[in-house]
């Protein structure tokens, strides 16, 4: 690596008013002189740092966005504050202003106060410690959180061995990020992935508007189309009368043909349409659709109380798990079933244990957007030098037959995602033999020595048992256990 001047970046921030910023001009950052300003709707903010190499940024906060250009105008990456504290390492390879853009990322949201720092300058031996520190700590989240390490031959510390010296050659993001990835290639996991952090504003208040004057359900060619999303926003906004008109609704299924379930997002951030309302609106909903129990899909994942010894024993009692959770149930009570077709668009995976109980019990799934191999799967967003971010699976969805496998009954293809086009796919696929048998008889296969056309039970894989009242779950304090 060059001799260069590396620098640590530090950004703040929170809900408060604070000093106005002056519009379309840009600040220049210096060391130890911090710069405080309020940021609201669709304002971006810029900074100048006058370097002549390398540069290494660091950032905290919650709802911004940190967007990094090099002199020539080329986006070194964006980061995106998900937390209150977030870490990232930028090295850039011009001399020159490199440009420093701080916008909201959601402009329909709150106006806060936020903080940014020039704090300090690094040597080049310390920024490749941090390389290969977040190399260190991201082997370490995967080792003990991936399920797939829980029962598949996988030589995860080969995969170590033989990206370090390639994290030590790289030079700029791009190849830190590709020298990332080749580890990642162990797992053969198309859900853990590394990538450049991009971030694309939200949309929201546009097409919030655009969905205003939508109603909560139509009747389309005999079919009762039912806006989930749209009611799911209204409960969202505490606006519960929607559930007034639930009554109305089941009146009107009841001389239908067919109902279409339209649960796709369309660009609405979930802040908009949480899925705990969602939850809540279809619970009111989907027991009159159907008849009897109908088991929903579920997840596994690993949880520790404590780390066990790899050789011999522990006398603390340190125990692992691979652990299925007990699946909901949907308790139908409807005199007759109707036909019945659900529209999605792969947001909110914590929804996709019931559209797998629907899809098993005979309704139809359509998915709008573009294909995902990788739908269902929990994660957790992994920061890195350089503006790398790692998606890493934290746990495996599971069918309700006990194959983990989703597979939609149909993919709309791109251009025929409109409303009308995607409505009348829906209707016209309620009459097509369907994929829940399908599913419910595929496993996972694997290394597990299990045969592909069994369920897979999580009593079958090597895995000791937590004591349930000293389990602590991952995916309720992965940030706790993640070694970030």
């Amino acid at each position: 690596m060059d001799s260069a001047r590396v620098v640590l970046l530090i950004l703040l921030f929170s809900l408060r008013v604070g000093s106005a910023f002056p519009q379309g001009k840009a600040r220049l950052l210096e060391p130890g002189k911090p710069v405080e300003s309020e940021l609201a709707g669709a304002q971006t903010h810029t900074y100048t740092l006058n370097l002549e190499a390398n540069l290494v940024a660091w950032q905290e906060g919650a709802g911004l966005v940190l967007s990094v250009s090099a002199p020539d105008g080329i986006k070194l990456f964006d980061l995106e504050c998900s937390r209150q504290e977030e870490a990232a390492t930028i090295a850039a390879r011009q001399g020159g202003a490199y440009r420093v853009k701080v916008w909201l990322l959601d402009s329909t949201g709150r106006a806060g106060h936020y903080r940014v720092r020039l704090d300090r300058f690094l040597t080049e031996t310390e920024y490749l410690v941090e390389r290969l520190a977040g190399l260190g700590r991201l082997w370490g989240a995967i080792k003990f959180f991936h399920p797939f390490l829980a029962y598949k031959e996988i030589d995860w510390d080969g995969a170590l061995v033989a990206a370090i010296p390639r994290v030590k050659a790289a030079r700029g993001g791009q190849e830190y990020r590709e020298a990332i990835q080749t580890m990642l290639q162990a797992l053969r996991d198309p859900a853990t992935t590394a990538e450049l952090a991009a971030v694309e504003p939200t949309a929201s208040g546009a097409v919030a508007d655009a969905r205003e004057k939508r109603k909560y359900s139509d009747v389309v060619g005999g079919f009762v189309v039912i806006d989930v999303i749209e009611s799911s926003k209204a409960l969202t906004n505490r606006n519960y009368t929607v559930l007034s008109k639930v009554p109305e609704i089941l009146a009107e299924i009841e001389k239908s043909k067919g109902v279409v379930l339209d649960c796709r997002f369309r660009g609405i951030p979930e802040s908009a349409a949480s899925p705990y309302f969602i939850r809540l609106f279809l619970d009111r909903i989907l027991p009159n659709l159907l008849q009897g129990a109908v088991p929903l899909g579920t997840e596994r994942y690993r949880i520790h109380n404590g780390y066990p010894p790899q050789r011999g024993s522990t006398s603390g009692g340190y125990t692992s798990a691979f652990v299925a959770e007990i699946p909901g149930t949907i308790a139908g009570v409807a005199k007759e079933v109707k036909p019945l077709a659900v529209l999605i668009d792969w947001n909110a995976p914590e929804l996709l244990p019931v559209w797998a109980g629907l899809q098993a019990a005979g309704a139809r799934i359509v998915q709008s957007g573009r294909a995902s191999g990788t739908a269902g799967a929990r994660s957790f967003k992994f920061a890195l030098p350089d503006g790398v971010l790692v998606n890493i699976r934290l746990a495996e969805f599971v069918h309700p037959g006990g194959g983990t496998a989703f597979v939609p009954d149909l993919q709309l293809s791109s251009g025929a995602e409109t409303d009308e086009n995607a409505i009348a796919g829906a209707i016209a696929v309620m009459g097509a033999p369907g994929r829940g048998q399908k599913c419910r008889q595929r496993g996972s296969g694997g290394s597990s020595g299990r045969t592909a056309g069994r369920p897979i039970s999580p009593d079958a894989f090597p895995c000791r048992r937590v004591p349930a009242p000293c389990a602590v779950s991952v995916l309720e304090h992965h940030r706790v256990l993640l070694p970030v």
